[in-house]
């Protein structure tokens, strides 16, 4: 376990944000500085699964 989760028990709190961009068809004006002014942009990314079943 490291400094981005904290476990009690059977639940474990992790607060790593997950990793994601914008769209390069979102991003206009300066790429890659993820600000946009389109009222609906598109974000990718991906989130872990940590269930355990």
């Amino acid at each position: 376990m490291d400094n981005s989760s904290l476990s009690i028990g059977w639940l474990t709190i992790d607060s790593t944000p997950p990793v994601r961009s914008m769209e390069d068809n979102s991003d206009i004006g300066a790429g890659g500085d993820n600000i946009t002014n389109i009222n609906t942009p598109t974000f990718i990314g991906s989130l872990r699964s940590s269930r355990n079943n």
